[in-house]
């Protein structure tokens, strides 16, 4: 016998445009409950009985660069609600050096002549461009470029048409100037002991309940395997791997 449909119950009808939840105002997130028309139990008729905590409870959080420090946040802002992580290619506390090379691209961009110190009302392209193109090299690490890589089997035939292509363009036609800057902000303030234990880096960590896992790189140029070294050391139950 086939499955029925899956159906979604979400409160969609809330989010409309000019309620109270309104999508162009607001980044509206929306959980669903288990069994609630998601998909069928599983194991039929043995399916567990589920409270409001299992609802909120969350197996794991996996992320990837900022993605990754988002992920050491979760354990530590909702400690008994996060069972697990997966931090690849991040930090728990952006370094000194992640710091200083992010004002390159940054100042990159605020110099631009159409930038106009943030009020622009067109893209400025100029100063989009410029960071695409300071901050590309520090995408991908030193082997990458000297083994030709960017050329990405001929799709670009030079290294100049690889950073206008495939960062310039993408940066002018994807990314706002302002919130691009927003984000560097965010980037170069993270530090997991900031949110609960007054800068006690150390203490933080300990404190972590959750099972992780790290996966630094050893090619990576900021989120190198040595931070991730030293955030497991800081772990007395061995629960970092």
């Amino acid at each position: 016998m086939s499955e029925p449909p899956i159906q979604h119950y979400h409160h969609g009808r809330f989010s409309v445009s000019g309620g109270a939840l309104d999508p162009n105002k607001y980044f509206i997130v929306t959980f669903a409950l288990f069994c609630n028309g998601e998909a069928c139990p599983y194991n039929g008729p043995y399916f567990p009985a589920i409270s409001y905590e299992d609802n909120m409870q969350i197996f794991c959080v996996v992320g990837f660069s900022m993605g990754g420090q988002q992920a050491y946040h979760w354990p530590v802002v909702y400690p008994d609600f996060v069972e697990r992580i997966v931090v690849i290619c991040s930090a728990a506390r952006t370094s000194v050096h992640n710091k200083c090379f992010l004002e390159g691209p940054k100042s990159a961009l605020k110099a631009g002549k159409d930038f106009h110190d943030g009020h622009y009302t067109s893209t400025p392209q100029h100063s989009v461009r410029a960071f695409a193109r300071a901050y590309c090299a520090w995408a991908y690490g030193q082997a990458w470029f000297r083994q030709h890589l960017y050329t990405f089997n001929g799709l670009y035939p030079s290294l100049d048409a690889f950073i206008r292509e495939a960062w310039e363009a993408r940066y002018v036609t994807y990314w706002d100037a302002n919130d691009m800057l927003a984000l560097l902000s965010t980037w170069q303030n993270g530090d997991v002991s900031l949110v609960r234990d007054g800068g006690d880096f150390a203490r933080c960590l300990r404190s972590i309940k959750a099972r992780a896992l790290l996966m630094p790189s050893k090619t990576d140029l900021y989120f190198c395997v040595r931070r991730s070294s030293c955030v497991r050391t800081r772990r007395s139950d061995g629960m970092m791997s």
